[in-house]
């Protein structure tokens, strides 16, 4: 039982460093996009992945155990990814790409089945922005039929 407890707060930590990188990566968004309201739908998702990195916590140390230290995303340090809103959308979704299939796998591991509900729901929310975000991209990158350009000759 120890045994599990352990390599549980192991899998929740690991849950942890990929929502603070996604964090990392919104609140870097939601700096450099123009558009307010995709301002607004990042500072929405800024505060959800926060919410989901405290609750998180809160478990780990429910269960006895030490946050790890976080590391930093190197992401953030890439600037020449994040030039304009389709590139930061698009490297929004690679991340949650990765979230996602972190959150999955942890449900599939040998972990204390108290905690897979919080780790399921997660995961449901997670899904749930990268689908927003995509859709958000497939418009933005989408190209705009020629009856709606002005000027344009059909």
């Amino acid at each position: 039982m120890e045994h599990m407890r352990e390599y549980t707060i192991s899998v929740l930590n690991d849950l942890i460093e990929v929502c603070r990188d996604e964090y990392l990566l919104f609140k870097t968004a939601l700096r450099k996009i123009e558009d307010e309201n995709l301002k607004q739908t990042f500072h929405k998702y800024t505060n959800e992945k926060n919410e989901q990195i405290i609750k998180l916590e809160a478990e780990v140390k429910r269960l006895g155990g030490a946050l790890r230290i976080p590391s930093f995303s190197a992401q953030t340090d890439k600037p020449e990814l994040l030039k304009n809103t389709p590139s930061i959308l698009h490297e929004c979704i690679k991340k949650d790409d990765a979230v996602i299939k972190r959150f999955s796998s942890a449900i599939k591991e040998d972990i204390l089945w108290e905690v897979i509900p919080l780790v399921a729901k997660q995961y449901f929310g997670s899904k749930s922005m990268h689908d927003q975000i995509s859709l958000i991209y497939k418009n933005f990158t989408q190209p705009v039929p020629k009856e709606l350009i002005p000027g344009s000759i059909s």
